[in-house]
C-alpha cells in the first residue's frame, strides 16, 4: 500500500519498492520531528530532515547522531525550552512537542534521524533485501 506502491498484478519476487540513495527522495521518506522518544523515554530528538544527521552520499544513506550541546550549548539541556510548532510536530505525546529543560530532566541529549516509508509504502508478505554498515563504538 502507499503512493509508491505497484498497482496492478504482482508476481512472486517481482521487486516492489527500491531506493538507491542517489538523493533522498521526500516522496518516499518520511522523517520524524519529536522529541517524543516513542514513549520509552529515548533520550534523542529526532529533528525531522537535518543534513546535520541525515545525508545520501554516493549511494549511500548516512545517519548520523549529534550532541544537543555542541549545537546550542550545554547550558541550553537544562535551562531553555524547546517548541516543535503543531504543523511541523510528528508526534505530540510524552512531550514530544514542547519540552522545557531543567537540571533533573533536560533536553534531548542526542539528535538523531527517525526515517521510515510508512506513507509511502508497507507491505505484509513478502521479502525484504538491506544492505546496512552499523558503526562500531559506543553508540
Amino acid at each position: 500500500t502507499g503512493t509508491h506502491a505497484p498497482g496492478g498484478q504482482l508476481c512472486s519476487g517481482q521487486l516492489l519498492f527500491e531506493d538507491n540513495f542517489n538523493g533522498i527522495d521526500t516522496s518516499k521518506w518520511f522523517f520524524a520531528n519529536t522529541m517524543a522518544g516513542g514513549g520509552n523515554w529515548e533520550f534523542q530528538w529526532y529533528p525531522g530532515q537535518d543534513p546535520l544527521n541525515i545525508q545520501s552520499r554516493g549511494g549511500n544513506l548516512h545517519l548520523t547522531p549529534t550532541l544537543t550541546s555542541d549545537l546550542f550549548g550545554e547550558t541550553f539541556l537544562t535551562t531553555q525550552r524547546v517548541v516543535i510548532p503543531a504543523d511541523q510536530c510528528t508526534q505530540a505525546d510524552w512531550y514530544g512537542c514542547d519540552r522545557q529543560g531543567t537540571p533533573d530532566n533536560p533536553i534531548n541529549v542526542i539528535r538523531s534521524t527517525k526515517v521510515d516509508t510508512s506513507r509511502s509504502f508497507s507491505f505484509v508478505y513478502g521479502e525484504m533485501e538491506i544492505r546496512a554498515k552499523a558503526p562500531a563504538g559506543d553508540w
